[in-house]
């Protein structure tokens, strides 16, 4: 990355208060936001070295994992010159058409300069994995990924007074809900 280049800044998705459908495999689960902080850039995984021409294993990223009914907006970026597919969660992948998964690549900051094609969000510990292809004609030392963004926690509405009836309402889209996508699309009906 080039040192004149800054990290973007983006807003969070939901306020405290807000309602939040969070789709996880084949699960909606809805929040009422509690409290969210900020979560600054960081060197969320190293993929280790890979050889010229070649891939690295799929890695999980255990430092993006979350406690118990917590959840996260984070943008993300390699930092060396390789392109980088992801997993949300492991057997689930992102950006995928009929015959290519489309990786991201250390330039994309150029093509997209607030991040916002690398969004996912991870519910809970269901961290996102990853795997590089270094695409030089040598071999690299490491394959490092920066992340940031936001934590959300918040309270199950369905176990709130009132909770049934406003999990109707927003279904009946008479009720303010922000949607968040938490894994990848399941090709299986």
């Amino acid at each position: 990355m080039d040192q004149g280049t800054a990290l973007p800044t983006f807003p969070p998705d939901a306020l405290y208060g807000q309602n939040v459908a969070i789709h996880f495999l084949r699960k909606i689960l809805y929040r009422k936001v509690t409290g969210w902080e900020y979560i600054p850039w960081f060197q969320c995984l190293n993929l280790g070295p890979i050889p010229l021409q070649a891939q690295s294993n799929r890695i999980a990223a255990p430092l993006l994992a979350l406690v118990d009914e917590e959840w996260s907006q984070l943008r993300w970026f390699p930092m060396d010159y390789s392109q980088v597919r992801i997993y949300l969660p492991q057997s689930q992948g992102k950006h995928i058409l009929l015959n290519i998964q489309v990786p991201v690549d250390d330039q994309i900051l150029l093509r997209n300069p607030d991040l916002s094609m690398t969004e996912i969000h991870v519910w809970e510990n269901n961290v996102p994995w990853f795997e590089a292809m270094n695409i030089s004609d040598q071999a690299m030392l490491g394959c490092r990924l920066m992340a940031g963004g936001y934590r959300f926690a918040g309270d199950d509405i369905e176990k709130l007074p009132g909770g049934q009836k406003l999990i109707t309402e927003i279904i009946a889209g008479t009720v303010a809900c922000k949607h968040v996508w938490a894994s990848g699309v399941s090709a299986a009906k």
